[in-house]
């Protein structure tokens, strides 16, 4: 077991890496007061008797250190959440914080990183490999499919990324299925969309169209990306199956599974989505409630922050059953963080209409489509 004295010459060895994680150190000091770790550390045995469980000595000394909440390894990065963010994030026993998730109700989620991913601790040992170990795994999905074992303990994790050693992580639950149910997404594409002359006829149309909009706003000097989507191998091409539960978009998933775009606009960042996080977002224990009979196909860090600390993202989705009256086409924008389907925007009759609209610098439409009929 480590010491205090331990996580002090380990952190001192962080700082010291290269110049830039000093500069890094040095604006942080600046900018940010180190007094809410101690109030953490003060408050722990609170926390662990609220929740009824016992943290990790290693996490304990480190938060005890009062010295470093943050740390930037060589792919990765992740923040330990204070006081506030520690009730906040977590549903425990009858606790049950406002960004909580019920899907994670037996972890303690102890912090994050700059996006969607959470690093917790195994408290009750549900997945056995001891209340020691550090895990995480993105908060869209929350499936015990995509838990990343990270390190043995606290420890272990702080010397990783002061080593610039954490970019590879073990899943040893990927292999249990996910979805019982459903069709393999490359079969889809093949059976209903390259045998069907009149999805290939429209398809082609609206490539070439989006193709112009591309070459437009790279003209503007925007970024904009765009990534073929290659598989490593036959079966992870076979991997994502979409369940019998919602009608499919045919035509847009087939562009969005063939490339993944991603643009810069109105300071934000768009991008496709597909394969898993397709899945994730259409059909995971973390989708929007909202859109389940919607197909979403796209997102963004919205400008919308729900609280200190907190980033919304925005959803682009399409209508398949046309239940919203513009046509199974129609591109829509709603938060993550909205209750009702009503606070969604309609911006786009079509996926290339969206494209035009990036490539002109037309700013979205923001009004609300209100009572739906």
């Amino acid at each position: 077991m480590k010491t205090v004295e331990d996580f002090k010459k380990l952190i001192d060895r962080y700082y010291q890496r290269d110049d830039e994680t000093k500069e890094q150190y040095e604006v942080f000091k600046r900018q940010y007061s180190y007094a809410n770790l101690q109030k953490t550390f003060d408050s722990l045995p609170e926390i662990e008797k609220k929740f009824k469980i016992k943290l990790p000595q290693d996490y304990k000394s480190i938060i005890e250190t009062d010295s470093i909440w943050y740390m930037d390894g060589e792919t990765d990065q992740f923040g330990i959440y204070d006081e506030r963010q520690i009730y906040e994030f977590n549903y425990i026993g009858r606790h049950k914080g406002k960004s909580s998730i019920e899907d994670m109700k037996d972890f303690y989620l102890f912090g994050q990183d700059y996006g969607e991913l959470s690093y917790f601790f195994d408290p009750f040992n549900k997945l056995g490999y001891g209340i020691d170990a550090v895990w995480r795994v993105n908060r869209c999905s929350c499936d015990k499919r995509s838990f990343e074992f990270v390190a043995k303990n606290f420890y272990e994790l702080a010397e990783k990324f002061t080593n610039k050693e954490d970019d590879t992580y073990e899943r040893p639950f990927e292999n249990e299925k996910l979805i019982a149910d459903g069709f393999v997404i490359e079969d889809i594409l093949k059976n209903n969309v390259e045998n069907n002359s009149d999805y290939l006829r429209i398809i082609s149309n609206w490539q070439t169209q989006i193709e112009i909009y591309i070459k437009k706003i790279e003209k503007r000097e925007i970024f904009c990306q765009i990534q073929p989507i290659m598989y490593s191998d036959a079966e992870e091409s076979r991997s994502y199956i979409i369940p019998f539960k919602k009608n499919v978009p045919l035509k847009l998933l087939y562009i969005v599974q063939k490339n993944m775009y991603s643009i810069f606009f109105q300071e934000e960042i768009f991008t496709t989505v597909c394969d898993e996080d397709l899945i994730i977002k259409n059909y995971g224990k973390q989708s929007i409630k909202q859109l389940k009979e919607m197909f979403v196909f796209a997102s963004s860090n919205s400008s919308r922050f729900v609280s200190p600390n907190i980033i919304a993202m925005d959803y682009f989705f399409v209508d398949p059953s046309n239940k919203l009256g513009n046509g199974p086409d129609a591109v829509y924008i709603i938060c993550n963080k909205s209750k009702k389907l009503e606070e969604a925007c309609y911006v786009a009759k079509d996926i290339v209409d969206l494209f035009r609209i990036f490539a002109e610098g037309e700013e979205l439409n923001t009004t609300p489509i209100g009572k739906i009929k």
